[in-house]
């Protein structure tokens, strides 16, 4: 686990390699921070910004650290979260298929129907 320091949304010159992926678990103070929390990076309500407000209040905020063999999925554009959910419902769909037959999970492919190209869950050493 990595306690957060500071944050910043989409900076030009990353201090890290370090980035936030979008599966939070707030308390209620991230809507008190977010409505305290004027728009930021292209006039837009950034939620970058109301963590880096409850960072410099003192709050604790922790992030995980992601294993390199972890798949991640860009969501930033309508397009892409779409293609990160069909993948997503690939990989539940694929699971459960496994699950009922009884196969074996040790190396587990994510695919939906029509893939553009299979993922990998884990990367092959």
């Amino acid at each position: 686990m990595l306690r957060i320091t500071a944050t910043e949304e989409k900076p030009e010159e990353p201090k890290t390699n370090i980035a936030i992926m979008p599966l939070y678990v707030f308390t209620e103070e991230i809507f008190n921070a977010l409505s305290e929390t004027e728009p930021g990076k292209n006039g837009e309500l950034q939620l970058t910004d109301a963590i880096q407000k409850l960072v410099t209040e003192g709050r604790t905020v922790i992030g995980v650290k992601l294993r390199t063999d972890e798949l991640r999925l860009d969501m930033g554009t309508p397009e892409t979260m779409v293609e990160a959910l069909r993948l997503s419902l690939g990989y539940v769909d694929a699971t459960a298929t496994k699950e009922s037959l009884r196969m074996d999970l040790d190396t587990p492919a994510l695919s939906a129907s029509e893939p553009k190209e299979t993922i990998p869950l884990r990367k092959e050493l």
